[in-house]
């Protein structure tokens, strides 16, 4: 297990609306742990 980055990009950075969603659902998370 490694880091791959190239797949990275193509499947997630490309597309801004994909970033978003993670940013969100980061957000999502952190606050139902910390409750």
């Amino acid at each position: 297990w490694g880091q791959n980055l190239e797949l990275l990009y193509d499947r997630v950075l490309r597309y801004p609306e994909r970033v978003r969603n993670l940013y969100f659902t980061f957000l999502f998370v952190l606050r139902a742990v910390t409750k």
